[in-house]
């Protein structure tokens, strides 16, 4: 499978400022692979886009694995997602 989409900035107060570095390819997010034009499985042939993936998730609560593609090797991480501050 090849697919995902690239990170081109990291919000500089956000949960994943140090997790996520710009570059990286997000390939799934909680087991969920990301789609080359950046979607993911909604209903049987039906597709979303994969922000649907955090936005259904309770900000304070909950964490989120994330698998990246970072220099040519396959990464983990967790991220605990936290609402916006403004």
């Amino acid at each position: 499978f090849i697919g995902g989409v690239r990170i081109t900035t990291v919000w500089p107060l956000g949960p994943a400022v140090g997790l996520l570095h710009i570059g990286d390819v997000i390939l799934s997010i909680s087991g969920v692979e990301i789609g080359q034009d950046g979607t993911v499985p909604l209903r049987d042939n039906e597709r979303i886009h994969f922000l649907h993936l955090l936005t259904r998730q309770l900000a304070g609560s909950d964490v989120v694995s994330v698998r990246l593609l970072r220099a040519g090797a396959e990464v983990e991480t967790r991220v605990a997602l936290r609402p916006d501050r403004w």
